[in-house]
């Protein structure tokens, strides 16, 4: 009942059983041990209750125990909701919950959040985790998008788009589809790395990925795949050997791209060389 529960930097001080509406940005309340806190964050606008309370309680009368143990048990509890009202309609809430995280990080968390909310809506709720690249959707109705990621049914999908890979993740968590679900994600692609049995890679290339996944009798078994983001870079230069000048370039990030060297009069004084650059940012050689 004595730890301190920070609202928007503000100690909070109210009497145990006192009830409060709160609009905050966050809260912050103090473990009991080392690194136990937790910080809240909330991205919109929020009316929140928040309510400190001793509370009584047995295990008799709840469970078929002897009558000895028929003691009662007090514990000290906060406790905060959402009050939505009588008969809400479209009501809904967002927020991003902190393990570890003390007043000081939660406030520093509240003014460079790293979480950004997709879409809350009765179709699908979605967010992304920017530093980390992660974006994650439920599904909830057959057909929907979220930003990159459009699904043909119920689902569950986590993407990864990072460090020069995308790596998709999908289940049907109603384990009630008996046939396919079928995933479409915007982001170009190079090459596929790997599958699990019962992902059909459709397409993958600039225009992005397109997976048939087979959830029949899955039982919420999630589906993995993995892509390369970011192909190599294959360059066909054409020297003049005598004078170790270049006389042509040709770049492409075909592997399989052919070069035909421009015609010259004696082929013996000129040199095709081969360049692949694996970065194509820092254009560094690979061989």
């Amino acid at each position: 009942g004595t730890n301190d529960i920070y609202v928007d930097g503000n100690l909070d001080t109210r009497e145990i059983g006192k009830q409060k509406a709160i609009s905050p940005d966050w809260i912050n309340i103090q473990g009991n041990t080392e690194n136990s806190d937790v910080g809240y964050y909330f991205p919109e606008e929020s009316n929140i209750n928040i309510l400190r309370e001793l509370r009584d309680g047995s295990n008799y009368g709840m469970y078929e125990i002897p009558s000895s143990y028929n003691y009662k048990e007090s514990r000290y509890y906060m406790t905060m909701w959402y009050d939505h009202g009588i008969n809400p309609e479209n009501e809904g809430y967002a927020y991003v919950l902190l393990p570890t995280y003390t007043a000081d990080e939660t406030a520093g968390y509240s003014k460079n959040p790293d979480v950004e909310i997709i879409a809350n809506n009765d179709s699908v709720h979605a967010v992304r985790e920017k530093s980390l690249g992660i974006t994650a959707a439920n599904f909830w109705d057959d057909g929907g998008s979220a930003d990159v990621i459009t699904s043909d049914s119920k689902s569950s999908v986590v993407i990864m788009n990072k460090a020069g890979q995308l790596e998709i993740a999908v289940s049907d968590p109603t384990m009630s589809n008996t046939g396919t679900i079928t995933l479409q994600v915007d982001i170009p692609v190079t090459d596929v790395l790997d599958a699990d049995e019962g992902v059909n890679v459709i397409s993958a290339d600039e225009n992005g990925v397109t997976l048939s996944i087979n959830v029949n009798k899955a039982y919420g078994k999630t589906f993995s795949a993995k892509f390369s983001t970011e192909g190599n870079v294959y360059i066909f230069a054409y020297y003049y050997k005598p004078l170790n000048t270049l006389v042509d370039l040709f770049i492409t990030t075909d592997p399989n791209a052919v070069y035909t060297p421009p015609a010259v009069e004696n082929t013996a004084d000129y040199e095709l060389r081969r360049f692949v650059w694996e970065d194509p940012e820092t254009m560094i050689p690979a061989q």
